[in-house]
């Protein structure tokens, strides 16, 4: 399973909900907080998104909870897996 990071904020609905759906999968992450950690900030800024939630499924970037785009990236790292 390629690693998988997940940009946030504190009071973001969203991105409480992308956890949420990962804990759910036993998907492990990381989690940056993009108000307490200026070095995510700049990291979200520099692959060119202003908002959360942002998760890096190895290298796919998804934009909010965009279930389709998780199954795939998620989905497709359990095949190589196997």
């Amino acid at each position: 399973m390629p690693s998988v990071t997940v940009f946030t904020q504190p009071g973001c609905p969203t991105c409480a909900q992308v956890k949420g759906y990962l804990k759910g999968r036993g998907v492990e992450f990381s989690e940056r907080n993009v108000q307490a950690d200026e070095s995510a900030m700049e990291e979200l800024h520099e692959r060119g998104y202003s908002a959360t939630p942002l998760t890096l499924v190895g290298d796919v970037e998804i934009l909010g909870m965009n279930r389709t785009k998780f199954e795939k990236a998620l989905g497709a790292a359990s095949e190589i897996m196997s």
